[in-house]
């Protein structure tokens, strides 16, 4: 599967990239897909050197990608791909079936470059159209071709959900982590348009779509989730190469990395400013969590992820259940753990942050942290 890279080579010149961002329109039943899907990523991910030169050497098939995926679609077909794939992923689970799962991680990934490149490109409703497959009509123009399933509104739309759907139903464990990983920086890539846009934007129409959409059923499983994977998911994460597998141009960018550091000496020399802090599952459920949460809707509307997090109940106290007779559960956790694992990170942004929404909004869990006597440990 796939094809061997050597050093030499550059993403522009990779046969498959050429052809998924080029002109000739592919089928989302084409065995191509398969052939893309079959990588290994090898860079380091907190290295930001080697991040950014990778970010700069897909550039311009990206770009290529941008332009042509309005006439082949080829976009919207790698999407579908994807959401047949997200179907199978539970059973695929089970039957621990790693090359599907290795497979699935991979087009993440891929669905991560392509969304973070176009959100610093596009208006929200220019990114959500590139989600559609489109057809030339016979006057000669070209149309956009519903092809997503009912109740949702597009194709962005029931990709969030499927996203969604990853994080809520599929158990984490060693096979499902790089999947869940991805989903969540996928989330956080399309939810980041701001980042890049000098002026205060309108309605995100994606944050729309997990406020009040289809997908704001999951909220309260979501956010347990997410929190969850705060606790106990804290193992930083590391690429692996998975068996019988090929490597295409993914794992150029690493290997070109690797032969400079050989040839300078600096293989085991590590600088600290060049490395940001590991990736864990907790370290970026938790930055999406925040996303969530700390969004304000238009026109005051509810922020159903501030609300579950007002709202939930300490898991070993049957006392805390009525703590108030206005506030009803959205689920129990307990918060001994997360007293202790806030303790532990409290120096970190993102968990001060959570720390201050909770002491803020959550009751139960103020009296909880109140009633500590190891309140310096905070």
């Amino acid at each position: 599967m796939g094809g061997a890279v050597s050093a030499q080579s550059k993403p522009s010149e990779n046969v498959l990239l050429r052809k998924f961002a080029g002109l000739e329109p592919i089928t989302d039943n084409d065995p191509f897909w398969n052939q893309l899907l079959s990588f290994n990523m090898k860079i380091d991910q907190n290295d930001r050197n080697a991040l950014k030169d990778f970010e700069l050497s897909i550039n311009d098939p990206l770009e290529a990608l941008m332009y042509n995926t309005q006439t082949t679609g080829n976009f919207a077909a790698f999407i579908r791909v994807f959401l047949r794939r997200s179907a199978e992923l539970k059973m695929s689970a089970l039957c621990n079936d790693k090359i599907f799962l290795w497979q699935t991680g991979n087009a993440l990934m891929i669905l991560r470059f392509i969304c973070k490149f176009l959100t610093q490109r596009l208006s929200d409703s220019e990114f959500a159209k590139v989600f559609t497959k489109n057809i030339l009509t016979p006057d000669g123009k070209m149309e956009a071709c519903p092809d997503f399933e009912e109740p949702f509104e597009n194709t962005a739309e029931e990709l969030l959900n499927s996203l969604v759907e990853i994080l809520v139903d599929l158990a984490v464990n060693e096979s499902t982590m790089p999947v869940h990983i991805e989903a969540v920086k996928c989330l956080l890539s399309v939810l980041s348009s701001q980042l890049y846009h000098e002026t205060a934007q309108g309605a995100s129409q994606f944050y729309g779509y997990l406020m009040s959409g289809r997908c704001s059923i999951h909220s309260p499983l979501l956010t347990k989730a997410l929190l969850h994977n705060y606790l106990e998911h804290n193992t930083p994460y590391k690429t692996t190469s998975s068996e019988n597998s090929g490597s295409i141009v993914f794992g150029l960018a690493a290997t070109m990395w690797s032969v400079m550091q050989l040839a300078t000496g600096s293989e085991t020399e590590e600088v600290a400013e060049d490395k940001s802090a590991p990736v864990t599952l907790g370290s970026v459920s938790i930055l999406l969590l925040l996303n969530l949460a700390c969004h304000q809707p238009d026109d005051n509307r509810r922020n159903p992820y501030r609300e579950t997090l007002a709202a939930f109940h300490n898991a070993q106290e049957v006392s805390s259940l009525t703590t108030s007779a206005s506030v009803v559960a959205t689920f129990k956790l307990d918060y001994g753990a997360l007293y202790d694992r806030l303790c532990a990170t409290v120096t970190q942004e993102p968990p001060m942050l959570l720390l201050y929404l909770l002491l803020h909004r959550n009751g139960g869990f103020r009296n909880y942290v109140l009633s500590r006597v190891n309140l310096e440990n905070l």
